[in-house]
């Protein structure tokens, strides 16, 4: 009986061996294809991909998952991270320079979400050396932190920092970034003394003031007269003072006489400015479009804590 059940297994057909061969997926398929692996919470993807090594070998990019690929694409020019502000934190945010050295324009932060982000991740920003655009939106930025970024980031032209909370002690840094062209200051607490910093910024040629409540005639002409010599009039060619409710005639008239390249200006909800300002530079500034509407009521200036 022993001796029958070896003669059935020597019969036995031997099973072929398959060689299966394990395809790296591409970047493209990669970022398309579903896994598990997608449906895990955010922060938890974010902590595993954080505590893997080499993230500066090419087949590590490879071996991630489609949110990985979304938020983080490799040598990506630009990267837009609102919709991830309220989860990107100090350590992720490096990630994202180590990942994405060659990045050119970033979008950091969101109206009403308190960013992770400390004034030391935000540092981690400086190790950008391309960038050009920075954007923040709502975040918490301090003299000493827009310093180390403007030391660092030579090439920066654009820097958005609308609901940032601007101080007039913040912007004794603004001048540091020497190549900057447009700036946007909307909603932020900066007075008259926090504009003298811009006076030696020639190459301006955007300027959004909206809704700094506490900027008056006096700040704005001041800037206005004491440039000449720096030619910003002659670069000046947008400046958006919606919402600055105590700006009067008083600056349309500086506009009208010295900003003769201004090709946009914004006066929505400037309701101290007269119909004989608006006249006034129409005939100074003929091909100024000025946008206004007196019967606009600017919301009111909300603090996020």
């Amino acid at each position: 009986m022993k001796r029958g059940r070896e003669e059935r297994e020597e019969e036995t057909v031997p099973v072929k061996k398959i060689k299966i061969e394990q395809k790296v997926p591409s970047s493209s398929s990669s970022s398309h294809s579903s896994s598990l692996f997608d449906h895990l919470p955010f922060e938890l993807q974010c902590r595993i991909f954080s505590l893997i090594s080499g993230f500066n070998t090419p087949h590590a990019y490879l071996l991630v998952n489609r949110t990985w690929n979304l938020l983080f694409p490799q040598n990506a020019s630009s990267l837009n991270l609102v919709k991830y502000s309220e989860r990107i934190d100090d350590d992720i945010l490096l990630r994202i320079c180590m990942r994405s050295p060659l990045l050119e324009k970033i979008t950091l932060g969101k109206r009403g979400v308190h960013l992770k982000v400390t004034q030391k991740g935000l540092a981690h920003l400086s190790s950008l050396s391309r960038l050009k655009s920075l954007n923040f939106i709502s975040c918490e930025l301090t003299r000493d932190t827009l310093c180390i970024l403007a030391k660092k980031l030579e090439k920066v032209e654009t820097m958005n920092l609308t609901w940032c909370e601007i101080t007039d002690q913040c912007m004794e840094s603004v001048p540091l970034f020497t190549r900057l062209k447009h700036l946007s200051l909307q909603d932020s607490p900066i007075s008259d003394n926090g504009l003298v910093w811009l006076e030696g910024m020639h190459l301006l040629s955007s300027l959004n003031f909206s809704f700094c409540a506490s900027i008056t005639d006096k700040g704005v002409s001041h800037l206005i007269r004491s440039v000449k010599s720096n030619h910003i009039p002659k670069a000046l060619k947008s400046l958006n003072l919606s919402g600055c409710l105590e700006v009067t005639d008083v600056t349309l008239r500086q506009i009208g006489d010295n900003l003769i390249k201004l090709k946009v200006l914004h006066l929505t909800g400037c309701k101290n400015i007269s119909m004989d300002g608006k006249n006034y530079i129409r005939s100074s500034l003929p091909d100024c479009k000025v946008y206004s509407d007196s019967n606009y009521t600017p919301f009111k200036r909300r603090i996020f804590v």
